[in-house]
């Protein structure tokens, strides 16, 4: 779990239960109050499993694609996976983020626009989302040029 987006959930999880808690005690009693609080960490517990649930580190060979509306999820296939990770990610789209950062921007500045060109290199953890998509949580990245007369 990145450690950004646990402390904002669990602040907003904190003001639910304060919320959540005021109301429970002025009108319903310590019942309602401790079945809401049972739910409350039952939803958490199933949406952290799921959204934040990941691999170990893997590293994996991305290309780069450009979909023809431009900004569509998402800009990057899987070519191969670790020798010891399962192979049925091998072509999948996703989504890639290094330092908490879309990953196409910062390689967009650091090569001059021409990112289809490069075989990238991420090492980090692959997780499932809840809408069944998919993003890399980068720790490291590579890139080696694929065609030397591409981007001319």
């Amino acid at each position: 779990m990145v450690n950004g987006e646990e402390s904002r959930s669990y602040k907003i999880l904190e003001n639910c239960l304060i919320h959540l808690t005021l109301v429970l005690l002025n009108e319903k009693g310590h019942f309602f109050f401790l079945i809401s609080i049972g739910l409350v960490f039952t939803g958490w517990f199933i949406y952290s499993r799921v959204y934040f649930s990941g691999t170990n580190k893997i590293t994996i060979k991305c290309q780069y694609i450009k979909y023809a509306c431009g900004d569509c999820y998402p800009q990057w296939k899987i070519d191969s996976i670790g020798i010891n990770e399962p192979q049925n990610r091998v072509g999948l789209d996703i989504k890639i983020f290094y330092k908490k950062k879309v990953v196409d921007e910062l390689l967009d500045n650091e090569l001059g626009g021409c990112l289809m060109c490069y075989d990238f290199y991420f090492t980090g953890i692959l997780k499932r989302t809840l809408n069944k998509k998919y993003r890399f949580e980068a720790d490291s990245y590579d890139y080696i040029l694929r065609y030397k007369d591409c981007c001319e």
